[in-house]
């Protein structure tokens, strides 16, 4: 039968199987009279957005006369395929009061027929996927554009309930977007204030020695040289150069790799500090991380090297993380950074760093701060990931 696993006990009729065309009507509305200079774009997470904001810089063409002109509450699909969107995506135009996007969208609003809300939840799942694959011209993929007709999209066939039910959908659905919301505003906020209250700690630090990272640890090299086979026989654990912009390392997306008896001594420890020296932007290169549990048969790769405090005793590790990360501190380092396609950090120049080493007791006071925050928001977090799973299933599962 063409109903949903998970559905309202007081409905029991058969969802109907229907062209889309019968519940949404096409846009070809141009915006000849100049009416908005506001050219948007497809996010994946945020919608339709300023192309300007998104990209920043304005990609598109001088002339805005031949732009689909969209009001909000208008939808658009965007052709293009990307990650988590493999047959593209569909978005309705929610943050601004109207915009325009290029010609290339396919543009739609909806009829009487079916609920606004329960359609832009509908283009969330994957259940018109199918639809899609089936329509576009095999092997016709050019720069990540799919091959689709105007009249073959609106012709797809999908499933859809009554309005009334429509509507019971998509009010639950909305409910729930607005806890995730809330919970996501709440953890940011969370992280604004641990940031906050870390740096005035920081700020005021009495009775400082002045000593460079040089004289204050040591430093090993990543592992560079890794054949193809070195990663699919290995059984140690392997540190990308992405994974060091966390503030700790996830043992679970690490990969593995073989490590040569002459590589041992460049094994990680409990506790190191990681730095890159290469990266993409000036912002990342050199950002630091620690690891704050146990870990056996840990490694870096050549973009990273590792950093280990000489004496516990007149330094923390997780303070000099805490340190590292400060606005003075980020700015000191990314001054460091040079190069155009890539951004590049020289160690030496790095480890002459002269860091403030307070005595024991502020230095585990801030740390004792850092930590009980990031309890609070690996809470919050864990909270925030349990109602995204819940709205995963609903939305595989109330959809058919």
């Amino acid at each position: 039968m063409n109903i949903p696993k998970i559905r309202f006990p007081k409905y029991s009729n058969e969802w109907n199987y229907e062209p889309l065309n019968k519940y949404v009507e096409r846009i070809v509305r141009k915006n000849k009279y100049k009416e908005s200079n506001l050219v948007l774009t497809i996010s994946a997470q945020y919608g339709l957005v300023d192309q300007c904001s998104f990209f920043n810089r304005n990609v598109s063409s001088a002339n805005l006369d031949g732009y689909y002109l969209l009001y909000n509450g208008d939808f658009a699909y965007n052709k293009s395929y990307s990650n988590g969107y493999p047959w593209g995506a569909v978005k309705r135009l929610n943050l601004y009061d109207k915009g325009v996007v290029s010609s290339l969208y396919i543009c739609f609003k909806n009829n009487n027929l079916i609920d606004s809300d329960y359609l832009q939840h509908y283009f969330e799942t994957n259940k018109w996927y199918s639809q899609i694959s089936s329509i576009s011209v095999e092997g016709a993929r050019n720069h990540g554009l799919l091959n689709i007709a105007v009249n073959d999209f609106f012709n797809t066939e999908h499933f859809f309930p009554n309005l009334d039910e429509q509507k019971d959908i998509a009010k639950i659905l909305n409910l729930l977007d607005k806890k995730i919301e809330l919970q996501t505003k709440k953890i940011e906020d969370l992280k604004l204030f641990k940031k906050g209250l870390i740096n005035n700690e920081l700020n005021n630090l009495n009775d400082c020695k002045i000593i460079s990272l040089n004289d204050l640890g040591t430093t090993y090299s990543g592992l560079s040289g890794k054949t193809k086979e070195d990663f699919e026989n290995g059984n140690c654990k392997f540190i990308n150069f992405m994974s060091v912009l966390n503030d700790n390392i996830d043992i679970s997306s690490l990969t593995t790799v073989k490590i040569n008896s002459n590589e041992k001594q460049n094994k990680v420890e409990n506790g190191d500090l990681f730095f890159m020296t290469s990266s993409e932007t000036k912002v990342d290169v050199a950002l630091c991380s620690t690891l704050s549990y146990e870990v056996k048969d840990l490694y870096l790769n050549s973009f990273c090297f590792g950093y280990r405090i000489n004496d516990l005793n007149i330094i923390n590790n997780e303070y000099l993380n805490c340190l590292l990360h400060s606005p003075k501190y980020r700015k000191q380092i990314s001054n460091l950074g040079q190069g155009f396609t890539r951004v590049n950090i020289s160690k030496n120049k790095l480890l002459e760093l002269l860091i403030e080493v307070p005595d024991m007791k502020q230095q585990l006071r801030i740390v004792s701060i850092n930590n009980r925050l990031k309890c609070k928001i690996d809470l919050e977090n864990n909270k925030l990931n349990k109602l995204n799973e819940l709205k995963k299933g609903l939305m595989q599962n109330m959809f058919v």
